[in-house]
């Protein structure tokens, strides 16, 4: 069950997060709009956008000179950031209040949530929620009312094993994926199960990340690193590919970084917070990637085209004793689990850092 506190602290860890990282923000890419959902984790997305914009808020440091510059190579656009367009303390803001909140601590299981995978709102402004504790795909018009759960537990026509991401298709309808049994669930707009995509999702080992609005789907491959041969620092990458409304795949965007990982003496990954990690967006019918050690993003057509590389000065960030103490004071009092604080703070001191933060 997800509960108000939890998310209450989630933000606040974020929140530090944002801050720790506002030096390398204020210098923030110029694209038209940070784009929209994020990684599957123990988080909402919604929530992570609305972080990301508020770390822009908090950064208000303008520099001199032409905001970004412009050029072609080889026919793709290379586009290289100074500063921001906008003025000092004129840039985005996220209010302090909330506008809208959905969800009990304990309550009306329609309203009660656990592993929530995705979070968006459908062109009619209805409020789409992927809770893979139920298996359902929930809809809540705008002022956070009920409306319906589509799919449920099972293996049968339209349910849900494991739902992994779920979001708008094509014009007016929705689709849910199902990571156990590799497969995508397509509804209607009246939210009634209209068919079944699965073959080449499930041939290839692809899982999927998002839709674009022609009906193709955005997969993304398992990742590279099986097994470790040495210790040290290594790149695990992963495949980017686009598969038609069939779901056979035609189109390979290309490989990327997915994460740094420190390999112990024991050749297991070891914990490493700050690391750069990979991120792919879905906006309209563009594909980005950014890699996280470098502030760049890629930006590829829906025919798997780079069509452009966005990127923004910085100058790395140190992760200084002063970050860490900050970082652990707050993860370790976080409640997203059972158990308690000095455990988690325990973990943390064996935990190992990097040497700067991430780019973004």
């Amino acid at each position: 069950m997800v509960r108000s506190q939890e998310l209450i602290r989630f933000l606040q860890l974020a929140s530090l997060r944002s801050q720790l990282i506002c030096r390398v923000v204020r210098r923030l890419l110029t694209i038209e709009r940070r784009l929209a959902l994020s990684d599957h984790s123990y988080t909402i997305s919604a929530v992570g956008l609305s972080l990301a914009v508020g770390v822009v808020s908090g950064c208000t440091h303008v520099p001199k000179g032409p905001a970004f510059n412009s050029r072609d190579s080889s026919g793709v656009e290379i586009v290289e950031n100074q500063r921001p367009l906008w003025k000092r303390h004129s840039g985005w803001r996220v209010e302090d209040a909330w506008s809208l909140r959905i969800g009990v601590a304990s309550g009306a299981p329609e309203y009660e949530f656990s592993r929530v995978h995705a979070v968006s709102r459908l062109p009619d402004g209805t409020i789409l929620a992927a809770d893979d504790g139920s298996r359902e795909i929930r809809l809540y018009n705008s002022d956070g009312g009920f409306l319906r759960g589509l799919g449920g537990y099972g293996e049968g026509p339209g349910e849900f094993r494991q739902l992994w991401t779920a979001g708008k298709y094509r014009a007016d309808s929705m689709f849910g994926y199902d990571y156990h049994l590799r497969r995508v669930n397509v509804y209607g707009p009246d939210g009634h199960f209209g068919r079944t995509v699965g073959k080449g999702i499930t041939d290839r080992g692809y899982w999927v990340r998002g839709a674009l609005p022609d009906g193709s789907f955005v997969l993304q491959s398992q990742t590279s690193v099986d097994t470790f041969s040495a210790a040290g620092l290594t790149v695990d990458t992963a495949a980017v590919a686009i598969a038609g409304p069939d779901g056979e795949i035609h189109t390979t965007v290309g490989k990327f970084t997915v994460a740094e990982l420190l390999i112990g003496e024991m050749l297991y990954p070891v914990a490493r917070h700050f690391s750069a990690r990979g991120s792919l967006h879905i906006w309209k019918d563009r594909i980005y990637w950014g890699e996280g050690r470098a502030f760049e993003f890629k930006e590829h057509g829906r025919g798997g085209e780079l069509r452009r590389i966005i990127r923004a000065t910085h100058t790395p960030v140190e992760v200084t004793p002063r970050i860490v103490k900050r970082f652990q004071d707050a993860y370790a009092e976080a409640q997203f689990d059972e158990g308690d604080a000095a455990s988690r703070r325990r973990a943390l001191d064996r935990a190992e850092y990097a040497p700067t933060l991430p780019a973004h």
